[in-house]
C-alpha cells in the first residue's frame, strides 16, 4: 500500500477526533445545561411569585420569558463536537481505501473546452 493511501474511515474519525478535542467543555454539552438552566427558571418562576402573594399569570409569563431566552441561546450559539459523534462518524463513513487523484489526472469537468464563445 502506498503511503498516499488512505483509509476513509480513519482518516475521518482522526478528524473529528481533534475538533472534540478542540472544542470548549460547555460546547460539549450545551444543550444539558440549557435543559437545566430553563428547568430552575420555570420552577422559580413557579415558586417566587407563589411566596410573593402574586397573581398566578405572573408565574407563565416568567416561565414563558425563561423558555424564549434559552431557545433564543440555543439558537443564537454555536454547537459543540461531542465525543459521541466520533463513534457516529465512524459507523456511517464506509471503511474503505483511496488513492488521491494526481495533480495531472483531467477528468470529463477538468477537460479543455472544445470551443469558446471569447476565441
Amino acid at each position: 500500500m502506498s503511503a498516499l493511501v488512505k483509509n476513509l474511515r480513519s482518516t475521518a474519525v482522526d478528524a473529528v477526533a481533534k475538533q472534540v478535542a478542540a472544542t470548549p467543555h460547555v460546547q460539549h454539552y450545551k444543550g444539558s445545561y440549557l435543559i437545566v438552566a430553563t428547568g430552575v427558571a420555570a420552577g422559580l418562576g413557579g415558586i417566587v411569585p407563589y411566596l410573593a402573594g402574586a397573581p398566578w399569570w405572573v408565574a407563565v409569563i416568567v416561565t414563558t420569558v425563561a423558555t424564549f431566552c434559552t431557545m433564543l441561546a440555543n439558537r443564537l450559539t454555536k454547537d459543540g463536537f461531542t465525543p459521541s459523534m466520533v463513534d457516529r462518524i465512524g459507523e456511517v463513513v464506509p471503511d474503505i481505501d483511496v488513492e488521491p487523484v494526481p495533480k495531472d489526472y483531467e477528468g470529463k469537468h477538468r477537460a479543455p473546452t472544445r470551443f469558446s464563445l471569447y476565441e
